[in-house]
């Protein structure tokens, strides 16, 4: 389906000339902006760290799967090179990713219903948590998710072969986005009844393959190499085992409400009812959102066996374009235009960012205890395995000289004896359990920082006895520095 662009009878190009037609794109782009400035995420220490090493150090092939998307390491190195090693360098190829996602939704939106669904669909793009939270991670997903929207859109478009281009490139950034290139090829060929969408997705893998190919190729002589490590990857989801009532239930209960995308999801497959049936844009929208969200709740994320998806609610990550022009096109036949659903809907989404909890605080713990390492250089520091990663990671995965961990330091035989002991709560309630052998101290002193607990955004007005009395209020708890005496370790 090729779809035309929006006629409108006062002449669309002399009002675009009037500075007052910029105002609410100037006021998107500030909404746009002000989100992730507020609610910047930067460093979690996950899956962030694994891309940040490679791209700092590039020094062996690729070992695991995120060492191996190549294309979005490589693109992050050349930001981290050419800026410094700076958190809000780090998060500007995804923050590029997700103006991609908004200005799909909003060029979408504006071929197939003009300048207010554009508007409204940029709107609703720009304010989906799920974008909001990863577009200043330094992860791969939001980059490749940005291309993968402007593949929907020259797919919409008709534009066979630009579109088969983008979506190679997606695939490329992230892997898993070949499969929403191709649930989206095949949603359209079904409805439109055409080979072309077939004929983009096959190009599309095409173009994947030889892109990932050619990167492995060059940069270490084997182009094979990240294909097999997909290969050995395991995906299987360890909160919802398959085959279990609650593994069959959750991409239904997520469907309907998540915390990353609200109702939208929900609500862009309604929207085909409320528009006039000949909108098929709407139809195919609510389709893709619909096809591709069963696929990622029972599908495979491997071609030659059946293994089900890890249901992260990042795989979703395109789903935003699709979604967003679905509601576009719905909210204008609703009161004032649209303003008015357009604002609740973006006032639950900043209501469940605000709610939001300790996602990535730990790294804001080590910094913190990074600073104090740093200036006390003369000083012995014990903490625990992962809190030393991620302040390794924060000094640009350079080693700390006055830094230990345990349990390494359980099993050289070097644990007794004076320490300064950083101690991150949100690390040892996470991940206590496998640190292991664990040493046995007593306090040798007055704690020399404690950080305070920290509420949810969302209940800072909130009185500090409440925070401390109900521990769901917080985002981070608190986290002290002691001297300590360690006798020994115990498993």
């Amino acid at each position: 389906m090729r779809i035309q662009p929006a006629v409108f009878l006062d002449g669309h190009s002399n009002l675009l000339k009037q500075p007052a037609a910029w105002l609410p794109w100037l006021l998107l782009f500030v909404w746009w902006a002000g989100l992730r400035v507020v609610f910047f995420t930067g460093f979690v220490g996950s899956d962030d760290f694994f891309h940040l090493r490679y791209a700092v150090q590039w020094d062996a092939p690729p070992v695991n799967h995120w060492e191996a998307r190549l294309a979005f390491n490589a693109i992050l190195r050349a930001a981290i090179r050419l800026l410094g090693y700076q958190e809000w360098v780090c998060a500007l190829p995804s923050l590029a990713g997700s103006l991609l996602l908004v200005t799909a939704a909003i060029r979408g939106a504006y071929l197939a219903g003009g300048r207010r669904s554009a508007f409204l669909a940029g709107w609703i793009a720009a304010s989906m948590p799920l974008d909001v939270i990863l577009s200043t991670m330094p992860i791969a997903s939001p980059l490749s998710s940005g291309a993968a929207g402007w593949f929907f859109v020259e797919l919409l478009g008709g534009r066979w072969i630009l579109a088969a281009l983008i979506g190679g490139v997606a695939a490329a950034l992230h892997p898993v986005n070949i499969h929403f290139v191709l649930m989206a090829a095949v949603v359209t060929a079904a409805l439109e009844r055409q080979i072309r969408p077939l004929a983009a997705a096959a190009v599309a893998l095409c173009v994947y393959l030889l892109l990932d190919l050619g990167i492995n190729a060059l940069s270490w002589g084997d182009p094979f190499q990240s294909f097999r490590i997909l290969s050995r990857v395991d995906y299987s989801d360890p909160y919802y085992p398959a085959w279990t009532a609650a593994w069959f239930v959750y991409p239904f209960r997520s469907f309907v409400f998540s915390k990353e995308l609200g109702v939208a999801a929900l609500l862009s497959c309604c929207a085909p009812f409320l528009r006039p049936a000949g909108r098929k844009w709407t139809l195919l929208c609510a389709a893709t959102v619909a096809a591709f969200w069963l696929w990622v709740g029972f599908g495979s994320v491997k071609p030659t066996e059946y293994e089900p998806f890890w249901r992260l609610m990042r795989f979703h990550y395109p789903l935003i374009v699709p979604i967003s022009m679905a509601l576009a096109a719905a909210l204008p036949g609703l009161r004032a235009g649209g303003a008015i659903p357009a604002a609740i809907l973006s006032v639950l989404h900043v209501l469940l960012l605000a709610g939001s909890g300790s996602f990535g605080e730990s790294v804001e713990i080590s910094r913190r205890f990074l600073a104090e390492v740093r200036s006390r250089p003369d000083r012995a520091f014990l903490t625990d395995l992962r809190t030393e990663r991620e302040m390794i990671g924060l000094n640009r995965f350079q080693p700390i000289g006055n830094l230990r961990s345990w349990p390494q330091v359980c099993r050289s035989g070097e644990a007794s004896g004076e320490w300064l002991l950083a101690e991150n709560s949100l690390n040892l309630a996470n991940y206590g359990a496998s640190f292991r052998p664990k040493p046995v101290w007593t306090p040798a002193g007055r704690p020399l920082m404690v950080l305070e607990a920290v509420p949810r955004r969302a209940f800072a007005w909130a009185p500090r006895s409440w925070v401390l009395r109900y521990p769901f209020l917080l985002r981070r708890p608190e986290a002290r520095l002691l001297p300590v005496t360690v006798s020994g370790c115990r498993d």
